[in-house]
């Protein structure tokens, strides 16, 4: 729901989409479980210079007010409090990204 997006929080979401958008305004980031690096949210978000992480894979999402550290450049997630780092998927064949 992009009305409830508060300043300085980062959005979580299964796909991008391209509605999503106006939440990014106010966002410090954005972290997809699937899509592409050339989905049209993430595109807004570059735009914007928010940092992305797109297809992290399934995930346990913290819950709601958690914090995350999200860098776009390296493509890792680093959910606070919890030991795991999450990643792109890792290639066919290959283990978790680490």
């Amino acid at each position: 729901d992009v009305g409830r997006v508060v300043p300085g929080a980062v959005v979580v979401v299964r796909r991008p989409a391209p509605q999503l958008a106006p939440a990014l305004w106010v966002a410090a980031g954005l972290v997809a479980e699937r899509g592409s690096g050339a989905a049209h949210l993430v595109e807004v978000a570059r735009s914007l210079r928010v940092p992305a992480v797109v297809g992290v894979g399934p995930s346990p999402l913290p819950d709601e007010g958690g914090l995350a550290l999200v860098d776009g450049d390296k493509g890792e997630v680093h959910w606070l409090g919890a030991p795991s780092v999450l990643g792109p998927p890792a290639p066919s064949g290959a283990g978790p990204a680490p």
